[in-house]
């Protein structure tokens, strides 16, 4: 599993949003020494992930910076509660007994009445009756049938938080209203794709009941504006046009058309390009995608994240230059990439808090020790840490050539497009880029990498 760093770190450096939301609790019998949070601030930038090791009263402590409503998730072992929204200001205390997680879950301070809502909507919709599941026993009855089941369902989960909107702010009331409007719709649009019924996908729903601006922010109700866009556009025969570009011209033209609002075509725009870079990384139609992409669009974190992505991704091209940089090694002693000239490099990313990073650091003196006189392999090893949690972990990075520390918003790892950890990355004797797909250290008791780098050298 990978973590993102520099979020995970969020409370090392200032922050310049206008509020935090603050999140503190205890967990009873504790079975696992941590929780793990993830945080959607948006749907089209990265999650981000982190872990809360409880101390030694069991409580743990969480805060971030947010601008604006969103998304969370809270997991401790096999128990959790996904998509909460949150907002900023909100100062939440959660007790929990491990015993029976979800009947002692309960939350107070403030903004805590969003989470007894999710808890009343969980005991009516899920505990009494599971109601989702209910609605199977009449998707053989046909649209109608199942349709006004659909609409029952959607009446009384609307009613329920009918019951909290004088206790909750506007903002939470109207997207949580278009959360449950779109994991509805997405039930209806499932039921006609499975029944071949996608010449009625367009006309069934009424879509400009929910504004935009809020199409764009709910996690249900963009996935099943995705989702319906997807039927359309098997529904009119250009499902097997795939390419970034077709994606980019399909979505502008759904605007077009005035089939999708503006904000919720930027998000489904935005996503594509994001996805076709991971799958896909660089290449002239995924730029072209993106130029264009800035010229339609408002939403100014889309863009910047798709910009600082395709930067990232076009400057990682193998066989293309690594980009230099100057660091101090742990005696103080300056180095950079230059002083690796004429041998391969290995640098590996890990921290302090990062249990798989610190598994792997056991493994790599057998990967040194393997390469060490046939292949001129030097192996950095760079702690991406606060200097207070770097100096208790230090002696852990010394089996390496050289031995470093970053901090978690430095602009080498920008430069080097590090976002998580553990993160490895090969340079070959040039100073290129040689591979940054490389299997983990662990794996195999270093086999695997051992393998997977003797077919590398091979090729050059």
């Amino acid at each position: 599993m990978k973590f993102l760093f520099s979020l995970m770190l969020l409370s090392s450096f200032a922050a310049n949003a206008q509020e935090l939301f603050k999140l503190k609790g205890e967990i009873k019998n504790p079975t696992e020494d941590k929780l793990v949070i993830t945080l959607y601030r948006n749907w089209v930038e990265e999650p981000e992930d982190y872990n809360l090791f409880l101390d030694s009263t069991n409580q743990f402590s969480f805060e971030a910076s947010l601008d604006e409503i969103a998304y969370l998730d809270i997991n401790y072992g096999l128990n959790g509660v996904l998509f909460q929204i949150i907002e900023p200001g909100d100062d939440i205390f959660l007790d929990v007994n491990t015993d029976d997680f979800y009947e002692s879950f309960l939350p107070s301070g403030k903004g805590s009445e969003k989470w007894l809502y999710y808890l009343s909507h969980r005991k009516r919709f899920e505990l009494v009756i599971d109601a989702e599941r209910d609605l199977f026993k009449y998707i053989k009855d046909g649209p109608e049938v199942y349709g006004g089941k659909l609409k029952a369902l959607r009446k009384e989960q609307l009613a329920l938080l009918d019951e909290f909107r004088r206790n909750v702010s506007e903002d939470f009331f109207r997207l949580r209203r278009a959360d449950i409007t779109g994991r509805i719709d997405q039930y209806y649009l499932d039921f006609l794709i499975s029944n071949d019924m996608l010449n009625m996908v367009m006309n069934n729903f009424e879509m400009k009941t929910i504004t935009p601006n809020l199409q764009d922010k709910s996690f249900e109700y963009g996935f099943f504006v995705e989702s319906l866009i997807e039927a359309y556009k098997t529904s009119i025969g250009t499902e097997d046009k795939e390419g970034i570009l077709d994606d980019y011209t399909f979505l502008k033209y759904a605007f077009t058309r005035d089939l999708i609002g503006k904000p919720i075509a930027e998000r489904l725009i935005a996503h594509k390009i994001s996805t076709d870079l991971d799958i896909n990384g660089y290449s002239i139609d995924s730029e072209t995608a993106v130029r264009n992409f800035s010229e339609f669009a408002k939403n100014q974190n889309y863009l910047d994240f798709l910009n600082q992505k395709l930067s990232m991704v076009k400057g990682k091209s193998l066989g293309e230059a690594a980009p230099n940089f100057s660091l101090l090694d742990t005696e103080g002693h300056a180095f950079s990439l230059k002083d690796f000239r004429g041998k391969k490099l290995l640098i590996v990313f890990w921290a302090s808090w990062c249990e798989p990073c610190l598994k792997d650091l056991t493994y790599l003196p057998i990967i040194n020790n393997y390469f060490k006189n046939s292949k001129n392999l030097n192996i950095l090893n760079i702690a991406i840490d606060t200097p207070e949690d770097f100096a208790n972990v230090v002696s852990k990075g010394e089996n390496a050539s050289k031995s470093s520390r970053v901090d978690p918003n430095s602009e080498f790892l920008k430069a080097y497009g590090i976002h998580t950890v553990p993160s490895y990355l090969l340079i070959d004797e040039n100073g290129n880029w040689l591979e940054d797909q490389l299997i983990e250290p662990s794996f195999d008791e270093g086999r695997g990498l051992i393998k997977q780098m003797e077919t590398i050298f091979s090729k050059i």
